[in-house]
């Protein structure tokens, strides 16, 4: 027997042995669950529910305030019904953690800090600390829009709600740690305004610049034009005429951004980065994704940074729900730091869209 909204509030009241006020998560329920009242040495058949709301009418009967706890912390950590555009969305997410006892995780005096837990998976962790784990899925994959109209990253809320230094941020970004602004990244996440929404596109006369024919065959690939000018100008030893048209060509594409610092004379402008799986990137991808993020950052004064997992994607892509990195933008821009390793990787650049995929190289792939 199934029981629908109207039916499990009479349970609620029944069981509670004094009137619930309805509650806007009441849904149909099934049959798990075998609830009975006792009179004297008799019992009588009330319903059945699951076990997650024999659960909830078990801590309304004993007197619990659950819902005031997580409104309170939700509070705390800087989360109220203004902070998403649907108004909705925030009793969307009270109900999620109702449904899975966080008060409990509330009044553990054991929460994670992220400057200890720098990466990781973030629903194993919290489940460890007494975090449902259904719970703490559901949180991870509860990705609204907030109130500047942007997308939440996987994870971002319950990064918040995890650890115990972590809040939403209410003046830019996406979380703060202390002072610190941090942004959320999911696999695939950007630097950057989107192909075919505005972004700059490049024009290849700016690379060729100086060169008295027009023989070098221009394609969409950034890196391979880079690599075809440098042969030409290497050819009738123009170098240095090469580097400056490539500065310019970098400034239209990342204003602001330190061209002279990822593009020198002593980077390799020979070797492409294969298309064989598995095969390392060129050095000029790896310049190009650090320039990409370094005019990023610059522009908006971005330090920290965190990498998240989220729900599986139609193209599986590295991680399992739940895993985080966090770093700064110094762990990846420096010499040998996260890009030149290959931990945080760029797909291509092409003349229309600077602004690639970035993915942080997690364990596994789903």
């Amino acid at each position: 027997m199934n029981y629908g909204k109207k039916a499990l509030e009479d349970l609620y009241s029944g069981v509670a042995g004094k009137p619930v006020a309805p509650r806007k998560h009441l849904n149909i329920l099934g049959e798990e669950v075998d609830l009975y009242t006792r009179h004297e040495d008799e019992y009588s058949h009330v319903g059945e529910v699951s076990d997650e709301t024999f659960a909830k009418i078990n801590r309304i009967a004993t007197g619990g305030d659950a819902l005031t706890s997580i409104n309170e912390y939700l509070n705390n950590k800087k989360y109220t019904k203004e902070s998403f555009k649907n108004e909705y969305d925030y009793d969307s997410l009270v109900d999620i953690l109702d449904r899975g006892e966080f008060e409990k995780y509330i009044n553990s005096e054991d929460k994670p800090s992220l400057s200890i837990n720098q990466t990781g998976n973030v629903v194993q962790l919290v489940t460890s600390k007494g975090f449902d784990e259904r719970t703490a899925k559901r949180a991870s994959t509860f990705t609204p829009i907030d109130d500047g109209g942007s997308n939440v990253g996987p994870c971002e809320i319950l990064l918040a709600l995890a650890f115990d230094n972590v809040t939403n941020s209410t003046e830019g970004g996406d979380l703060m740690m202390g002072n610190l602004k941090l942004e959320v990244k999911g696999q695939g996440g950007r630097f950057g305004q989107q192909g075919g929404r505005g972004g700059p596109a490049l024009s290849p006369s700016t690379l060729l610049d100086g060169l008295e024919t027009d023989s070098v065959p221009i394609v969409q690939s950034v890196e391979a034009n880079i690599i075809g000018a440098h042969r030409a100008f290497e050819r009738v030893g123009e170098i240095d005429q090469f580097l400056t048209n490539l500065h310019n060509l970098l400034k239209i594409a990342y204003p602001g951004g330190d061209v002279a610092r990822f593009f020198n004379k002593d980077i390799n402008y020979t070797d492409p980065t294969s298309r064989k799986r598995g095969s390392s990137q060129s050095q000029i991808r790896k310049q190009l994704a650090k320039l990409n993020l370094q005019q990023y950052s610059a522009k908006y004064g971005l330090q920290n940074l965190i990498f998240a997992k989220g729900p599986p994607q139609k193209s599986p892509t590295p991680g399992y729900l739940g895993d985080f990195a966090s770093f700064t933008v110094d762990d990846a821009l420096r010499d040998g730091g996260l890009i030149d390793k290959e931990t945080l990787k760029a797909t291509s650049f092409t003349m229309a869209g600077l602004y690639p995929n970035f993915f942080y190289m997690f364990a596994g792939k789903s």
